[in-house]
């Protein structure tokens, strides 16, 4: 986990950043999409035992000395971004790699550690989790560093509500709390509106897995659109809209194409399969089912007039951009949401986090 935690968005026709608070996996698929699907045979194994708060307190604690080694190397000279392998994945391990470039640009030296407080827990450590897929841990946790500057946290607030939940997969044989890499997270999680982790697994119902699936396409439009029809409620889809959206410049049109996390450019997410992949991981929890969503989102900047837009040097060296005004800017962002998805009605975006990666090819 690199050590900026907010949301920025270094673009503009002239240089802006804007930080947008609060707003806004692995297996294999089991064939779900958004698509309707012939009905599934229930695994008939007995399903494994839910993560102690203990459990994932070691994993926390384990991920945070490999995580701080990382930032010692990767967020100050010799700005070593092949570091964070050894603590993150997926998208987070994307995101990594964007700000050590954006620091290596900046001279920036922040190399403080973090230190990850668990509050709760979800998933298990065993053989497989509640979307039938390879097992994966949710730390809902209060994450905090200080550095010679400032002290930062995850919460995008002062209240002790206020904390991130955290996605780790594991990095060998079932049962063991060492080894586990974040690859994805979401800040300004109000951790008082997340349900109690359920005391047993709970495999999900071919129902409670096409719900889930059909969210995803939802999310995508909703982005895009900015109709939230959809759901309960949206917030956190709409404040992304807002920071990508219009980013303090007046004179820009800025839009976002997602995909699901891991799937191919142009993917249709009505039809794509997601649930148990990097894309989406499930867990169930009371009488809800939270869905850990992860997109891959192409943001194209234009000017509204006839005029050129152009990046920062630091977010040109890190996108490997030559920093030139041109008619069209191309960048790639990460999104994480958090849903609540009951049996039936409309679901839920808890929280939601986004930040900028490296293009795919440079």
């Amino acid at each position: 986990m690199r050590s900026q935690l907010r949301f920025i968005l270094p673009i503009a026709a002239t240089t802006v950043a804007v930080c947008v608070s609060g707003a806004l996996l692995t297996g294999c698929g089991d064939g779900i999409s958004a698509a309707p699907q012939p009905s599934a045979t229930s695994p008939t194994s007995a399903a494994p035992a839910v993560v102690t708060l203990a459990q994932a307190k070691a994993i926390a604690a384990d991920y945070d000395l490999r995580n701080n080694a990382a930032i010692d190397r990767a967020s100050q000279p010799p700005y070593d971004e092949r570091a964070w392998a050894s603590a993150d994945s997926g998208v987070a391990l994307a995101g990594d790699i964007y700000s050590t470039r954006y620091k290596k640009s900046a001279g920036t030296h922040d190399a403080a550690p973090f230190t990850t407080q668990v509050v709760s827990a979800f998933g298990s450590t065993a053989a497989r989790a509640d979307d039938g897929q390879a097992p994966a841990v949710w730390l809902a946790a209060h994450t905090t560093s200080v550095s010679a500057s400032a002290s930062r946290s995850d919460g995008g607030s002062a209240t002790a509500d206020m904390g991130s939940l955290r996605l780790m997969v594991p990095t060998q044989a079932a049962g063991h709390t060492t080894g586990w890499r974040l690859t994805a997270s979401i800040g300004g999680v109000r951790l008082s509106a997340l349900p109690r982790p359920n005391p047993a697994p709970t495999i999900l119902t071919k129902a409670q897995r096409q719900a889930a699936a059909n969210a995803v396409p939802a999310v995508i439009s909703a982005i895009r659109t900015g109709d939230t029809g959809e759901f309960a409620d949206a917030g956190p889809l709409t404040d992304y809209r807002n920071g990508v959206g219009s980013s303090g410049q007046k004179g820009m049109n800025i839009s976002s194409a997602c995909r699901p996390w891991g799937s191919p450019v142009d993917t249709d997410p009505a039809t794509a399969v997601v649930v148990g992949t990097p894309a989406l991981r499930l867990v169930r929890a009371g009488t809800v089912t939270l869905g850990f969503l992860t997109l891959d989102c192409a943001v194209t900047a234009t000017s509204k007039t006839d005029g050129h837009v152009v990046l920062s040097k630091d977010s040109a060296a890190a996108e490997g951009d030559d920093g030139k005004p041109k008619s069209q800017i191309d960048r790639r962002t990460g999104v994480t949401v958090l849903l609540s998805i009951p049996d039936s009605g409309r679901p839920t975006v808890l929280a939601g986090d986004a930040s900028y990666l490296v293009p795919i090819g440079r």
